[in-house]
């Protein structure tokens, strides 16, 4: 079997999953040092570290790696029956599978379509959503209820999610269901004003001042973009400075 062909055609087909590898092993054990296992975000697994209750522990804590989008190193000691140690003390090092940096666009407006469209050739993996059928943008799009529009997007904490909806009371809506997941950018067009009376609302409905400084309003770098197309690429260049920050950030820790 072809490890690294199975997670080109999981990513191609727009899955994720979970690389789990063995890094040390204390002891003996069936499987070696580097030895791969794949976990998708459907439950199924590619390889094996070992069978067993390894497994079934890697597969667990796979469930949060896929949830946080951040890479784990895991250790697991070995089983113990009656008396006897079964097994070796192993370090097995889990990172989330995706096919890019994740954008969801909630809106497929003008320049809901824009973003969509500048976003891809910039390598993200992006989902269109609108309560009406979106436009062809080359993005995956998506038709969702406007009182649950995040109940079926894959959201992570390493997801960046715009909001461009076609008005002001939607795009509240929409903001009231992102703050609920854990992205940690949440983009908003709009302008100050809007920015002020948004604050202002989600602050006396009781939304915590640590999960205001989540939202990015006005939404973009300011380039002085006019057109649908300039707002777009002022919106994907903020997201690719903020996504290489953070890996920047990774990096050095």
């Amino acid at each position: 079997m072809d490890m690294f062909r199975e997670i080109i055609n999981l990513l191609d087909k727009g899955g994720t999953g979970v690389l789990a590898t063995l890094v040390t092993r204390a002891g003996s054990g069936a499987r070696s040092v580097g030895t791969k296992m794949v976990i998708t975000d459907q439950g199924e697994t590619i390889g094996s570290l070992g069978g067993g209750v390894l497994d079934a522990t890697i597969i667990q804590k796979a469930q949060e790696v896929l949830q946080t989008g951040e890479p784990v190193l895991l250790s697991v000691e070995p089983e113990q029956d009656g008396g006897e140690v079964c097994g070796s003390t192993v370090q097995v090092f889990l990172e989330p599978l995706t096919s890019g940096p994740a954008v969801v666009i909630i809106g497929a407006g003008h320049v809901g379509r824009a973003v969509a469209g500048i976003a891809v050739q910039a390598g993200f993996s992006v989902i269109l959503a609108d309560d009406r059928l979106p436009e062809e943008t080359g993005a995956d799009t998506i038709c969702c209820r406007s009182d649950a529009f995040f109940q079926d997007l894959p959201v992570l904490k390493t997801t960046f999610i715009v909001i461009c909806t076609r008005s002001h009371s939607l795009d509240y809506e929409v903001l009231r269901q992102a703050l609920a997941t854990p992205a940690g950018y949440i983009g908003l067009l709009g302008s100050r004003r809007k920015k002020e009376s948004f604050f202002s609302r989600l602050e006396q409905s009781g939304v915590a001042e640590e999960d205001l400084t989540r939202i990015i309003t006005p939404v973009g770098l300011d380039i002085g973009a006019q057109t649908p197309q300039e707002i777009g690429v002022s919106i994907v260049a903020q997201l690719i400075a903020m996504y290489r920050e953070s890996k920047s950030v990774q990096l050095e820790s």
